[in-house]
């Protein structure tokens, strides 16, 4: 009977553990998605970054639930408008590197800091994992 338990026990255990990594984000993926929304803004790629900005728009049912639509007009110019302020962090600056990550479940935040010159400017990039997918949600 003991081993039984303590069977059940692990299995328990375990599959917790699962599906908290699953929902967990962590500081890679985080790394990875900015990465990319950095190219995808440098060329101008709004349709492929849509994919990976989390709706912030009116509809309360999809806030930080789901990706941009690029098929729809609103929805485009909030893309295009994120994409511009990314673009001019990184052309405004000589380089950048990443700063602190701090993660709270499935939503993390990592800081930017942009260099130009002696100054530097510290961005902070807020980030939902749905799913699989990394979203970033905002910036400031």
């Amino acid at each position: 009977m003991k081993k039984i338990l303590k069977i059940s026990f692990l299995l328990v255990f375990l599959f917790t553990i699962k599906i908290y990594s699953q929902n967990s984000i962590n500081e890679a993926e985080v790394k990875l998605t900015l990465t990319k929304l950095f190219d995808f803004s440098k060329n101008r790629n709004y349709k492929q970054a849509a994919n990976f900005l989390a709706y912030t728009g009116k509809d309360k049912n999809r806030i930080e639930r789901t990706s941009f639509n690029f098929s729809e007009k609103s929805e485009i110019k909030a893309v295009k408008r994120k994409c511009k302020n990314i673009k001019a962090y990184l052309e405004l600056s000589d380089s950048y590197e990443y700063g602190k990550f701090t993660r709270n479940g499935n939503k993390a935040v990592l800081n930017v800091i942009f260099k130009s010159g002696d100054q530097e400017l510290k961005i902070a990039f807020s980030f939902v994992k749905i799913g699989n997918k990394i979203l970033l949600i905002d910036f400031q």
